[in-house]
């Protein structure tokens, strides 16, 4: 699958795969990851993102979670380093996040939303309890009216 990998001045580096496949939702997740990071101060770590089919994530979403049904998001904690391939300096690796953006629009959700959402996933947030999950929204809440003051995603 195609890939591109952009790293930000905070040392944040995004590969994101599929894009080719999904053009705007690549851009639109790597600025949304950027943007989540930035905003809880993380630097020098590594995400991947995967754009992929309805039936890939349905796979993955039944494999790992039980479901055999489509979702718009699924993240995968990770720890360790993830090597930098520009400069060949470490980045704490924060995991995967796997996006259909097919499936994202049907439920007429945005992909920064999705990701902001694996994000914080993948920065320790659950949304297993009903307080856990209302401080997980309301991070996400917090997190994009930050990238919406900034103008940084197209609507």
């Amino acid at each position: 699958m195609p890939k591109k990998s952009v790293s930000k001045p905070t040392g944040t580096f995004v590969e994101c795969e599929g894009e080719l496949v999904f053009p705007s939702a690549g851009r639109e997740a790597r600025e949304a990851v950027y943007h989540t990071l930035s905003a809880f101060r993380k630097k020098n770590t590594a995400v991947r993102v995967f754009l992929i089919r309805n039936t890939a994530i349905r796979r993955l979403n039944n494999e790992f979670r039980g479901k055999n049904k489509p979702t718009t998001v699924l993240s995968f904690e990770a720890g360790g380093k993830f090597p930098y391939p520009e400069s060949g300096a470490s980045r704490k690796y924060l995991g995967e996040i796997y996006l259909a953006p097919q499936y994202i629009g049907e439920k007429k959700e945005s992909v920064a939303r999705m990701v902001v959402h694996g994000c914080l996933h993948l920065l320790g947030y659950t949304h297993k309890k009903k307080n856990d999950r209302m401080e997980m929204e309301r991070r996400e809440r917090w997190v994009l009216e930050r990238i919406e003051k900034k103008n940084l995603l197209s609507k």
